[in-house]
């Protein structure tokens, strides 16, 4: 159930930037010896309405869900998850400031969900305010408890690639890949930075470390050809486009990669 969770998650939110969904089978506030007949059954109904608002947004209900949510945080003000759960509806839905609000909520019932932290640094990402994010992210790439560091690593790198900051950005992103090998996010931000820097070559490596890892995304495909475009490699150029169109159909992407392919003879 949570591994599948996960997969959606990683669907719903895109590949712009990872947070760590895992976690969320669990409550934040389980009954301890002491709890009292009334508060026990209390926590228990607030659980089994966390569990349902999982299963919805598994099953892609995301009003559902958010409904669940709350009627956790009515029984057990206490559990931090619903909040990063809402947060996390929120962020799907790119109400980004709904979604920092529940995010900071989650952190202050719990420090150390590490999840709703790197989820509030993405927040901020797809804001545009680096310099938040990554003041979010400074205690996760420190933190050897941390289960995902591979993420963090990432975010921060992207971070300061859109801050500029080419140097540290790549230390950043080649942490990522170093602590997470098969991760291919890392290799495709890595390949975006060294095409910024027009650096072709590096960036080709990448995207085709990005491509074995992950060879359904089609945003590496089109990166791809146009490194291979950027190299003189048109025929290679046009294979990718031609996949990526495969691949990505009729979107944004697909349209890109398929006026890339047609121009080329």
């Amino acid at each position: 159930m949570v591994a599948a969770f996960k997969r959606f998650a990683a669907h719903m939110l895109g590949l712009t930037f990872v947070v760590f969904l895992g976690g969320f089978a669990g409550c934040a506030s389980l009954p301890g010896s002491s709890d009292g007949p009334q508060e026990k059954t209390t926590r228990e109904k607030a659980e089994y309405h966390y569990k349902l608002a999982t299963g919805f947004v598994y099953e892609k209900r995301p009003i559902a869900a958010l409904k669940e949510a709350q009627v956790v945080l009515s029984l057990d003000p206490t559990h931090s998850k619903a909040e990063f759960l809402i947060g996390f509806i929120f962020m799907g839905r790119r109400n980004y400031a709904e979604a920092e609000v529940h995010f900071h909520r989650s952190l202050k019932l719990n420090p150390k969900l590490y999840e709703a932290r790197n989820a509030l640094a993405g927040t901020y990402i797809a804001l545009k305010r680096w310099q938040d994010a990554l003041d979010t992210l400074e205690p996760l790439l420190t933190d050897p408890l941390n289960p995902t560091p591979w993420l963090a690593q990432n975010n921060a790198g992207w971070a300061y690639h859109k801050q500029g900051r080419t140097r540290e950005a790549t230390y950043h992103l080649k942490m990522a890949v170093m602590l997470k090998p098969e991760f291919c996010l890392g290799y495709y931000n890595l390949g975006q930075v060294m095409k910024s820097s027009r650096r072709y070559e590096a960036a080709r490596r990448h995207f085709e470390q990005s491509r074995r890892h992950c060879p359904k995304h089609a945003p590496t495909l089109l990166q791809l050809g146009d490194v291979y475009l950027a190299t003189s490699n048109k025929v290679k150029a046009k294979d990718a486009f031609r996949d990526c169109e495969k691949i990505a159909g009729e979107s944004l992407v697909g349209d890109r990669c398929a006026n890339r392919r047609r121009a080329l003879p």
